[in-house]
C-alpha cells in the first residue's frame, strides 16, 4: 500500500468521532487543564474499523504535554506521528502541534469551548501530499473523567462546517 493511501486512511480515521479511554492515567491530575490528558489512551471508531493509540506525558516543567500517536486500519498499522500540546494562558485555550511520519505538520488552536470541550481550528503544512486537508476543525470533549471524544469537521462548498461523521 502506498504512503499516500496510508495517509488517506489515517485521515479517514481522524474523521470519525473517537471515544478514547485510558489504558494508564497519571494520578497527578492537579488543576492544569492539560492534566486530564496525561496517560495512555486507546480509541476505536463506531464501526471498529479504525483505532488510535495515543500517549501523553508531561514536558519539562509541566508546561506542556508531549504525545505519540499511532493509527490502525482493520488492525494493521497505518501511520504515526508525534507532537506537543500546550495551554495558551493568554487566550485561555489549547494549542496542538502534530507531525506525521509522512511529513505533514498540523497546527491547531482552540477557537471555542473551555477545558472540558475544546473546539480547534487546524491548518496543515505539507498536508495535501500526505492526504490531510489544508484546513479542518477538531474537538476534544471529556464525557467522563476517564473518557474523551474527538471528531473532525470539514468546510462544505457553501462555507459551512460539517461534521464528517458522527
Amino acid at each position: 500500500m502506498s504512503a499516500s493511501n496510508l495517509t488517506r486512511q489515517m485521515l479517514a480515521a481522524l474523521v470519525l468521532v473517537w471515544a478514547l479511554s485510558p489504558v494508564h492515567a497519571d494520578s497527578d491530575r492537579g488543576s492544569n487543564p492539560l492534566a486530564r490528558f496525561v496517560g495512555s489512551w486507546e480509541g476505536t471508531s463506531a464501526d471498529d474499523r479504525f483505532q488510535e493509540h495515543v500517549s501523553y506525558r508531561w514536558g519539562p516543567g509541566k508546561s506542556h504535554l508531549l504525545f505519540d500517536m499511532r493509527f490502525f486500519v482493520n488492525g494493521e498499522a497505518s501511520g504515526e506521528g508525534s507532537g506537543f500540546m500546550a495551554w495558551d494562558r493568554e487566550n485561555d485555550g489549547l494549542v496542538f502541534h502534530f507531525v506525521s511520519s509522512q511529513g505533514a505538520v498540523i497546527h491547531q488552536a482552540q477557537i471555542a469551548g473551555d477545558s472540558t470541550r475544546m473546539e480547534l481550528a487546524a491548518n496543515a503544512i505539507n498536508g495535501g501530499s500526505a492526504g490531510f486537508p489544508s484546513e479542518f476543525r477538531t474537538h476534544f470533549e471529556f464525557t467522563a473523567e476517564d473518557r474523551y471524544e474527538t471528531g473532525v469537521w470539514l468546510q462544505g462548498e457553501s462555507g459551512e462546517w460539517q461534521q464528517v461523521m458522527a
